[in-house]
């Protein structure tokens, strides 16, 4: 779970906006990841196999990993290889050049074997070429041919056939082999089994190329001449092969999922982020109430006093300055005048009353 975690945080950090791009085209589709597979023959047209040959010792089958994102290597990927649909090893690829490799050695040869890899990276689709049998050989000795001594017999390599060719000869009890290169463990035991004729299972030399020169066998490069000098009793010829079997590279490519936004499919919806609630329609806003006077201003019914002409109004006194001497001596002035002249006008109207009864008693 780490390694899977860091290696797509990996890929946001380090591939940027061709990522993130990725990343938004695959959420609107709406896949992750996905595979599609690709399907070779199990075995090419010319390879025939029964369903009791097995592949020989040694056989592998070999695979390339490869990342089709433009961004060099990768971490390490697990690869399963398949045995008729049926998952039977894992490996992991190379880190460096993202190769892989199964030993399929005594499998049988008839079945059909795939490689998969085991978790797809998001945002990727794989696409794999798959493994086929090309060759198989069950090994063993062909092109049997047994010759005549004497009369310095000459072979040419050709007579004998495909494979590693090779020549018995038998002086007295010992059998001798040879061939024009030398002949593994394996190939000398086919050899054995072949040839018959009171071999008891061990070759009293076993000569390659032109060391055999001394012992009455010459060859030049294309043919085997006995001398006939030598006492041999018995020659035999032919080719040996041992088992083998190949199969074709296996493929893995990853490819980043880049599906430009404006090719989408017009059906697939694109999901937003919409509000779940409806906005409440808004009323015409209230109007704000104002202070206002509720009671109205009472009027004046009551009428300004007449001021009386002869009377003078000191001016008003604030508090910000005291009245000084000469305000205060002119204010009890204008009292007393004040005083004196309302003094004068009730005695003038006593007057004027007093004289208006004399008159009315009289």
């Amino acid at each position: 779970m780490k390694d899977e975690r860091t290696k797509h945080e990996g890929h946001i950090e380090r591939y940027g906006g061709k990522a993130l791009l990725a990343l938004i085209a695959a959420i609107v589709l709406g896949f992750g990841a996905f595979t599609l597979t690709s399907l070779t023959p199990a075995h090419a047209d010319a390879v025939e196999v029964v369903a009791t040959d097995t592949l020989p010792a040694g056989t592998v089958i070999t695979g390339h990993k490869t990342w089709d994102d433009g961004y060099g290597a990768h971490a390490q990927v697990s690869v399963n290889l398949l045995e008729n649909g049926t998952v039977i090893a894992t490996t992991k690829s190379a880190l460096e050049d993202g190769s892989f490799q199964f030993d399929v050695s005594g499998l049988p040869a008839a079945a059909t074997y795939t490689v998969e890899e085991a978790v797809v990276p998001n945002h990727y689709t794989v696409s794999y070429t798959q493994p086929a049998l090309t060759s198989f050989d069950r090994g063993g000795v062909t092109g049997v041919t047994t010759y005549t001594p004497g009369n310095d017999l000459v072979i040419p390599l050709s007579e004998l056939g495909d494979g590693s060719a090779w020549v018995v000869v038998k002086k007295g009890s010992d059998f001798t082999v040879w061939s024009p290169e030398k002949l593994t463990d394996a190939q000398l035991q086919q050899v054995g089994l072949q040839i018959g004729h009171g071999f008891g299972g061990k070759f009293a030399q076993v000569l390659t190329g032109t060391e055999a020169s001394e012992a009455g066998i010459h060859f030049d490069g294309e043919s085997v001449t006995f001398d006939a000098h030598s006492t041999w009793s018995l020659i035999v010829a032919g080719t040996v092969t041992v088992p083998s079997a190949t199969f074709s590279p296996a493929a893995v490519v990853n490819r980043l999922n880049t599906t430009p936004i404006a090719t989408l499919d017009p059906a697939t919806p694109i999901p937003t982020e919409e509000a779940t609630t409806p906005l409440t329609e808004l009323t015409p806003a209230t109007p704000v109430p104002t202070e206002k006077a509720t009671t109205p201003a009472a009027e004046e019914t009551t009428p300004a006093a007449e001021v009386t002409p002869a009377a003078t109004l000191a001016p008003a006194r604030t508090e910000a300055s005291a009245p000084n001497a000469s305000e205060t001596k002119l204010a009890n002035a204008g009292a007393r005048t004040a005083g004196l002249t309302t003094a004068a006008a009730v005695l003038l109207l006593a007057g004027t009353v007093l004289v208006a009864r004399r008159r009315h008693d009289a």
